[in-house]
């Protein structure tokens, strides 16, 4: 078994799953009691994103070997992936009852209380796992990560730094340092950088980092020219490793409006429920995070950051098959899910703020599910909003890496908001980036009356509000309103013309 184990390990470690779940396979015939077997199997499936087999083998591990600390954590880390939060505490828990010191548990719990918007709480359990592995640097990044997301940049930096050093080819930390330095050319660190770059033992994904971080150092030192390029070439190489296809998105969202088209929406009877939700939409970096930090700073709202509730509890239940149908006999069931996974985060705030700006797409199914609900649409000038969004390195949105991708998937966001606006009239109020720069209050006095709320000074002064910032916008959010952004994209319209000349 262990020799076969061996080879089974080979090709997890060279990315070749479906080989390693065909030879686990045929040996758990073998050595069906085996709980290591079960958990490798469950790896593998869920390296290849199939989760409900990830979870059959996971839990069969457990069964097994109830105390069998890395599948419970694999376990935990699925349910924490799948928007379980309290069920990926409670396994989490139990790891660290068994053994305390489990550094892995340790890091993966962290992130879960920075997802449930706990930093104090992250780096609190990131500082016992420094203290008992002080070389781990994927607890010092993470670390880093817990500090920035509060604004405290010095002890960010400190931490990101000392990740660097003990793993210098971990090149996601050169992106977060590039994120809270500012650079001249004689910065050790920008030298550091481009002597990676051209280090041949730097993979392809590596690489990835370093031209977004060197992008950004250019960017400081004001040679656009070399700005543009890195980024350009950063997003070629993402581009090149995923397997995204635009297509997907944009059927998705054309078989939203089929389905949506004519539904009435009063005949849809759903359990009531008392949450009162805000809802911040958009195209990403159009924004989205500036209005969460201006209506979180209000007394009676609790900004939660980008949720993946909504999304996922629709998907579960909507599969291909349903936009072929009208039945929306799940309703019920979604929404009280999504009541659950947000109860434990609104604390004693009146209102929860949920700005995952992809809710976009949903919008047929929140006015089903919550026909109280608030939202709010955030619009920005098409050019700045996707030559902002080609500019940064999102880890999960592939349509942003291709210019012929942003500007496809823009102009079907266009069409689908059109598409909401005209079917729910009075149900979305629009804040245009632009206007809000240049009349804030007005602007802000406006969203709180169509949320029915009074008006708050400290929505102005929403660079004090200290709540968690977990989105790229992390280093722009806590300074005042500045209206450089505005035509932004001017300077590099000879470098993104496909992304320019396709937008409708």
């Amino acid at each position: 078994m262990e020799n076969q184990i061996k080879i089974i390990l080979k090709y997890f470690k060279s990315g070749n799953y479906k080989r390693v779940i065909e030879k686990s396979q045929k040996l758990q015939k073998k050595y069906y009691q085996s709980s290591y077997l079960d958990n490798l199997l469950g790896s593998a499936y869920l390296k290849i994103g199939d989760n409900k087999n990830a979870k059959i083998n996971f839990e069969s591990s457990i069964t097994k070997s109830p105390k069998n600390i890395a599948a419970l954590n694999n376990l935990a880390n699925l349910e924490k992936n799948n928007g379980n939060y309290k069920s990926a505490q409670k396994i989490y828990l139990k790891i660290l009852k068994i053994d305390q010191n489990y550094i892995n548990a340790l890091v993966n719990y962290a992130n879960l209380k920075m997802d449930m918007g706990d930093s104090d709480g992250a780096i609190k359990t990131l500082t016992k796992a420094i203290t008992i592995d002080p070389s781990n640097y994927i607890a010092l990044f993470n670390l880093a990560t817990a500090y920035l997301t509060l604004g405290q940049k010095n002890k960010s930096l400190k931490y990101a730094l000392k990740s660097s050093e003990i793993n210098p080819n971990f090149t996601s930390i050169d992106k977060l340092i590039s994120v809270i330095k500012t650079y001249n050319k004689d910065d050790d660190h920008f030298i550091r950088m481009k002597n990676k770059l051209n280090d041949l033992n730097i993979n392809q994904f590596n690489k990835i980092y370093l031209n977004f971080a060197i992008a950004k150092a250019y960017k400081d030192m004001g040679e656009n020219k070399k700005f543009i390029e890195h980024i350009i070439t950063g997003n070629a190489l993402r581009k090149k490793i995923s397997d995204y296809d635009i297509k997907k998105d944009v059927n998705l969202l054309n078989n939203i409006k089929l389905v949506f088209k004519n539904i009435d929406y009063s005949k849809v009877q759903l359990s009531n429920n008392n949450k009162k939700i805000i809802f911040v939409v958009g195209m990403p970096r159009s924004g989205t995070s500036l209005v969460e930090q201006i209506l979180s700073s209000h007394s009676k709202i609790y900004g939660a950051g980008e949720l993946p509730f909504l999304k996922q509890t629709i998907l579960e239940k909507f599969n291909k098959e349903f936009f072929m149908h009208d039945s929306f006999s799940n309703l019920n069931e979604i929404s009280k899910k999504y009541i659950k996974n947000i109860s434990f985060l609104s604390g004693t705030n009146e209102y929860i703020l949920d700005k995952n700006p992809l809710n976009f797409i949903w919008i047929g199914f929140i006015k089903l599910l919550f026909p109280n609900a608030k939202i709010i649409h955030v619009k920005r000038n098409s050019k700045d909003t996707c030559f902002s969004c080609f500019k940064e390195l999102f880890e999960n949105l592939h349509f942003t890496h291709d210019q012929y991708d942003l500007s496809t998937f823009y102009n079907s966001y266009i069409d689908l908001m059109s598409f909401w606006n005209s079917s729910l009239k009075n149900y979305i109020h629009t804040v245009n980036y632009e206007d809000l720069v240049d009349s804030t209050k007005s602007n802000v006095i406006q969203m709180l009356n169509f949320c029915e709320l009074d008006f708050e000074e400290n929505c102005l002064n929403f660079k004090e509000n200290k709540s968690a910032v977990r989105t790229i916008s992390i280093s722009q959010v806590r300074n005042p309103i500045y209206k450089s952004s505005v035509g932004s994209y001017k300077y590099y319209e000879g470098n993104l013309k496909i992304l320019f000349d396709n937008l409708k």
